[in-house]
């Protein structure tokens, strides 16, 4: 092939020029009756520099040949366009991507903190458990608090693992391959955890007053050779005006250490009120209240929990187990917020737990123990930290006859050891097996010092 030397400043020695309707004929092979007809033409620039050029040159030459007037017949796109296309193409998808995974972020997120919410509301009994035993409302709110952030973060877990399969799936299913950047998981998990945090302060705001409201109707107190309750005039007053309603009209009670009490009167008498009061739950409206000579009703919420920590133990009809702790851990719950080391909490908690019969299921869990073996739980519990007054709540109210015989028994001999023993029942059995009664009505004492043999005339009237 002879040398063409030069044309328009490039060298024309490696190119070969054929008539394109030859080139389709003899190379591509397609002819048509009609003429060569040609769809795409691929052109390849020496460099990158070179394909402006070549698109210049290619869209002149193309008009002047197809006569073009007013708009091209054709359309020319370089490499470039082509990756901006795409580029454009990709962006928007992993938007749509980044979108749906911010979505499914706040879904889960919001998700998990609505069951944390129900789980709040659900959790009264258990609110009031922990305070009976100890723990003061800031301990109650920062336990709900830690749980809220948890339940966010999982909440975050789960919205980026939705968001990262649907990016995954649809990445496997098209050409184009996205993400979604860290930033984008990063604001997602953000807004998520903003959210759930929000809620979960919210809903916990209104924690103080469900703590502050929580009543388990029976409460009872003790020491050690000495008056242990003295209610002095006290008035427990709900409501104000035409609905105001007085609980407590003018109670006085003592009792001293190592008593054992039956409180007992019609619905509505008042003794579940006095018995709020006397397990430190709920103040006198005037009055004052004594135990061991301590006057509780000027203390604060701190103080009152460290009062019902260390000197008071709550039994229910209910039993208020916590299901997912064993029956040693339940029993080592007081201890926790009474600041017990771990190794002396697990002593005592199995020493209470032999005491009450149970030394061979430490490790069983609520719902693999019968009812009667519940309430010995219960009992441990609320020995566990040598209280000096033992409060009761109808504790055999859920038992059968034979059970309430063998739950009588326990706190019979705990009375004898020198636990003061105080119990509301409305069973005329359970109260003649204690010493004392003390019948209310109408929310005043009626009769102090009731004998068990007594109980008869009273029933009667």
């Amino acid at each position: 092939m002879e040398a063409k030397g030069a044309f328009l400043g490039s060298n024309q020695d490696d190119v070969a020029l054929l008539p394109i309707t030859t080139m389709t004929s003899r190379i591509v092979g397609r002819t048509s009756p009609y003429g060569t007809s040609i769809s795409f033409i691929n052109v390849n620039a020496r460099d990158e520099l070179s394909i402006n050029a070549a698109q210049f040159q290619i869209t002149n030459l193309l008009r002047r040949r197809h006569k073009v007037v007013n708009e091209n017949d054709f359309t020319i796109r370089n490499q470039k366009d082509a990756l901006e296309i795409v580029g454009n193409v990709t962006g928007a998808l992993t938007l749509m991507l980044a979108a749906i995974a911010s979505i499914s972020l706040l879904v889960g997120g919001i998700g998990i903190m609505n069951i944390m919410l129900v789980s709040v509301r659900e959790r009264t009994q258990e609110i009031g458990l922990r305070k009976a035993i100890g723990a003061s409302p800031s301990d109650i709110l920062m336990q709900f608090m830690i749980e809220a952030v948890i339940l966010s973060a999982i909440g975050g877990i789960i919205g980026t693992g939705i968001g990262v399969t649907g990016i995954t799936v649809i990445g496997a299913l098209t050409p184009l391959k996205a993400g979604v950047s860290g930033a984008a998981i990063a604001i997602a998990v953000s807004v998520s955890g903003g959210i759930g945090l929000f809620l979960g302060f919210s809903r916990l705001a209104k924690l103080p007053s469900l703590i502050q409201s929580w009543h388990f109707g029976v409460l009872n107190e003790c020491l050690t050779m000495q008056t242990i309750i003295r209610l002095e005039h006290v008035f427990k007053t709900y409501g104000s005006g035409d609905i105001q309603v007085n609980a407590l009209s003018d109670v006085n009670l003592l009792v001293e250490a190592g008593e054992y009490c039956a409180i007992m009167g019609p619905s509505g008498s008042g003794k579940s009120t006095a018995m709020n009061v006397i397990g430190c739950l709920d103040r006198p409206t005037t009055g004052a209240y004594y135990l061991d000579n301590v006057d509780v009703s000027k203390l604060s919420d701190a103080e009152l929990a460290s009062i019902r920590n260390r000197k008071l133990g709550f039994v229910f009809q209910q039993f208020h187990l916590l299901p997912q702790l064993s029956a040693m851990e339940n029993v080592m719950l007081p201890m926790v917020y009474a600041g017990v080391s771990n190794h002396e909490r697990k002593e005592r908690a199995a020493e209470a737990l032999t005491r009450v019969g149970l030394a061979n299921r430490l490790n069983n869990r609520p719902n693999q123990l019968s009812g009667g073996q519940q309430q010995r739980v219960a009992i441990a519990r609320a020995i566990v930290n040598r209280p000096v007054l033992l409060l009761a709540d109808e504790p055999t109210g859920a038992l059968d006859t034979q059970t309430t015989k063998e739950v009588m028994n326990i706190f019979s001999e705990l009375n004898t050891s020198g636990i003061t023993v105080v119990m509301v029942t409305h069973e005329p059995e359970v109260a003649r097996l204690t010493r004392r009664v003390v019948w209310f009505r109408d929310g005043q004492v009626v009769h102090p010092h009731l004998a068990p043999e007594e109980l008869g005339q009273m029933m009667v009237a």
